[in-house]
């Protein structure tokens, strides 16, 4: 038998014992003191885990926080700022997380298998405008979602921003039910209103951008994955941008487009082209960069509704929405969750950021009234409320419900606002 060959039985074999290994994991004892942390599956450190382990290390009074890592250069980064991490796929990585308390990940959780009797807090990756999981995966099995839904999303809490709006989606996507429920807000926006020690780290680059936000207005385009569609329509190439007239109308305001593609999709323009524009890596985490952005450019992605909270106008260039929507469908109106322009073509979305670069806006009611739709927290304190959360629930130690977080929040700033709808 080949080593190939032997490679892909082995492959094979070990995906199908996890279902007995998720089983199995369940008798091994738990330490509630060890919390897990993850991220998505392209092994960075970022996303909600990354800034709730961050302040887990701050706290650090009952809690022994443990980054899970996917990608070795993130394992030694982390190691080397002396935060205790392992590898998902070494056996001391397995040993934490089958004795790990609690787990906490913004996607799926990639060693499922042995966190059986874990308590696991699923924190997302964003507010939903696009449709998702079982709404989907309407041509599943009964067996492959109830799979699904009993073990790879096996979660305890859902984390959400906070209102009945931004938990409707997720009722039906991933079948979360209320009490499931953490309405505390997302930990990756806490860094727009306070420093979060270690929120830089791995972030090549950011001093540059610091300095230049310092000198310059950046506009930054971000639009989501073109999945949804057939073929290679994620590809970002410049020509839907109007990429040099853009340039010149950037170098007269003395603007510079900063320009990251979603993970899944692919950029094929040369930065050395133009003098106005910065291509940032997919993989960065964006979160510590967005304070430096004065404009955000997207289109269907979930960032704007974090963007919000910096109160700073967005630009909404839908060039396909209606095949988008046909193709993937929205929770919302588009039109009533999107408070900005909605420019069509490349020369309507030159017109408006020239709006914004001069100074003018006219969008700041929709943005409140959209930002306040979603978010029932508008403070630096997301982290903290899911922190003293689990930590009572689980350790036992002075619980507080969520009901009662929301309160010592509410009181603790000025910055809370009253939603215009609760859940």
């Amino acid at each position: 038998m080949s080593d190939a060959l032997t490679d892909a039985v082995g492959a094979v074999v070990s995906y199908l014992l996890r279902p007995l290994v998720f089983l199995l994991s369940h008798l091994v004892p738990r330490n509630d003191r060890v919390w897990a942390f993850t991220a998505d599956q392209s092994g960075r450190f970022a996303e909600n885990g990354k800034y709730l382990f961050l302040h887990a290390v701050e706290r650090s009074d009952e809690i022994r926080p443990i980054w899970l890592a996917r990608d070795r250069e993130v394992l030694r980064e982390l190691r080397g700022r002396g935060y205790e991490t392992y590898h998902v796929d070494d056996w001391p990585g397995k040993y934490v997380a089958l004795r790990a308390g609690c787990v906490f990940t913004s996607h799926g959780v990639p060693f499922w298998q042995y966190i059986g009797g874990a308590t696991v807090v699923q924190m997302w990756h964003g507010n939903a405008l696009k449709r998702l999981g079982n709404d989907i995966e309407s041509d599943a099995s009964l067996l492959v979602r109830s799979y699904r839904k009993h073990v790879i999303r096996n979660w305890d809490r859902f984390v959400t921003t906070g209102t009945a709006d931004a938990l409707a989606p997720f009722t039906s996507a991933f079948d979360v039910r209320p009490e499931q429920a953490l309405p505390t807000g997302y930990p990756r926006d806490d860094v727009f209103f306070e420093s979060v020690e270690g929120a830089t780290v791995g972030l090549d680059g950011y001093d540059r951008l610091r300095e230049l936000s310092e000198e310059a207005t950046l506009i930054s385009y971000m639009p989501t994955s073109r999945n949804a569609f057939e073929g290679d329509q994620g590809t970002i190439d410049g020509t839907k941008l109007g990429i040099e007239e853009l340039d010149r109308t950037l170098a007269e305001h003395d603007a510079y487009l900063l320009l990251k593609a979603h993970p899944w999709s692919d950029v094929e323009l040369d930065e050395e082209e133009f003098d106005r524009v910065v291509l940032l890596p997919s993989d960065l985490d964006i979160y510590p960069v967005l304070p430096l952005v004065d404009v955000l450019v997207t289109d269907y992605s979930s960032i704007y509704f974090d963007y919000l909270l910096l109160d700073r106008p967005v630009v909404f260039y839908a060039y396909d929405l209606d095949a988008y929507r046909d193709a993937r469908g929205f929770y919302f109106d588009y039109d009533e969750v999107t408070p900005g322009p909605k420019p069509e073509t490349a020369d309507e979305l030159h017109e408006w950021l020239r709006h914004f670069l001069e100074g003018d806006d006219g969008f700041e009611d929709e943005r409140a009234r959209v930002r306040n739709q979603f978010f029932r927290y508008q403070d630096g304190g997301a982290s903290e409320r899911i922190y003293r959360h689990v930590r009572g629930e689980v350790l036992g130690l002075p619980a507080e419900t969520p009901g009662s977080v929301r309160d010592d929040a509410r009181r603790a700033t000025e910055r809370t606002v009253e939603p215009g709808r609760s859940p």
